[in-house]
């Protein structure tokens, strides 16, 4: 179970108009990179995550987008399950009905975007020890060689190893958010 009808319709869009827009980045790693990058609403600037989606070369910028568009859709979407208190956050990656083999990929994927967007955001910035340890395994899970894991793992451990990534990214943005509020405010 990791992804319902109308997030695999919205992987299936973002694919298209990262394709469309001649983007390197796949749907999930912008989508990791995003809620990455959330991680720290302060410092969140959308134009920022656009480049970092198409890079530095595009002459396109956000407001060149309507905001039905898979982009805009993809970033209100993660923007409200975010601040959403009944942990709703979806990961954007392929339906169930795909080979569990480019699912495993594109949660590797999804973490190598995290992993550098909440980079982008933290800085030199310092997490908990849980914190440090959820980006370890994020790493780990990045670094998966689809073929093989796809073969040792079955559908009930993806979904597990896709549970434990979505409520890490949420705990993650608890820590961060939370570190950026009562950093912000003891500034004021």
């Amino acid at each position: 179970m990791s992804a319902k009808p109308d997030e695999s319709s919205l992987y299936l869009d973002v694919t298209a108009a990262l394709s469309t827009l001649a983007s390197d980045m796949e749907a999930a790693e912008a989508h990791g990179m995003l809620c990455g990058m959330l991680c720290d609403p302060h410092r969140f600037k959308p134009d920022d995550w656009f480049t970092q989606v198409l890079g530095t070369e595009s002459d396109k910028t956000l407001g060149d987008f309507a905001l039905d568009s898979p982009l805009m859709r993809m970033m209100a979407g993660t923007l409200r399950e975010l601040s959403d208190a009944s942990f709703s956050l979806r990961l954007i990656v392929p339906a169930d009905d795909e080979p569990l083999a480019a699912r495993t990929a594109a949660l590797g994927t999804w973490c190598r975007g995290f992993l550098v967007g909440i980079g982008l955001q933290i800085g030199d910035r310092s997490l908990t020890e849980e914190g440090r340890e959820l980006l370890q395994d994020f790493v780990q899970i990045s670094r998966v060689n689809p073929n093989e894991s796809a073969s040792e793992l079955g559908e009930r451990d993806f979904f597990d190893v896709v549970e434990y990534v979505r409520i890490g990214a949420l705990a993650l943005h608890a820590e961060v958010s939370e570190h950026a509020a009562a950093s912000s405010s003891s500034i004021h």
